[in-house]
């Protein structure tokens, strides 16, 4: 049995959480939340204090159990995601991250079947379950809860603008829901189709 580390973003926490507890392999799990592929250099910096802490043994993360054994590698849940995982490294473990350019292709399964769907419907704002619980996508709700927010924060001008730009869904044409067998909720289904796509 493998002694694995996961770090990975929140957008894929119900699909992660669902892999690592299914796997034969010990996996110790830490989510870092969704949205750091928008500032690339603070996801970079956010992952590479999570893996210096757990090359010293000082994560607060994992169990204490763990600071008596090593791990045999550090997964990264993310894809390259705005070039946020370039340059990682541990001291202590080998790093293990997909080959793929965002976490859309690891909900998909895979990056062929992600250029293989890309190809077919160009302009597809895909949903999952966990993007929609942990992020603010395009929907009717949230642009109104991210708004409001930003009013208070920013004041309403800039309001309108930073919503324009954060979620614009112009080069958008459909929205589509990956619906994985075992992470059944109709709600989700609901609520892409109420999106604004």
């Amino acid at each position: 049995m493998l002694r694995l580390k996961l770090i990975a973003c929140k957008a894929l926490f119900r699909e992660f959480s669902l892999l690592t507890s299914t796997s034969k392999n010990y996996v110790d799990a830490t989510f870092i939340r969704q949205g750091l592929h928008d500032t690339p250099e603070i996801l970079n910096r956010t992952l590479k204090d999570e893996i210096e802490k757990i090359d010293a043994g000082s994560d607060i993360h994992s169990t204490e159990r763990k600071l008596t054994k090593d791990y045999d590698a550090i997964i990264l849940g993310y894809g390259l995601c705005s070039n946020g995982i370039t340059g990682l490294s541990s001291k202590k473990y080998k790093i293990v991250a997909p080959r793929t350019d965002d976490c859309i292709a690891l909900y998909l399964g895979s990056y062929e079947k992600y250029k293989e769907q890309h190809a077919k419907n160009e302009g597809t704002y895909w949903y999952n379950a966990s993007w929609i619980e942990n992020a603010y996508t395009p929907s009717q709700e949230n642009q109104k809860a991210l708004y409001d927010e930003y009013v208070i924060k920013y004041g309403k001008e800039n309001a309108e603008y930073l919503l324009e730009s954060i979620l614009s869904i112009k080069n958008y044409k459909r929205a589509a829901y990956v619906n994985w067998p075992e992470l059944d909720f109709p709600e989700h289904e609901e609520y892409t189709k109420r999106g604004t796509c």
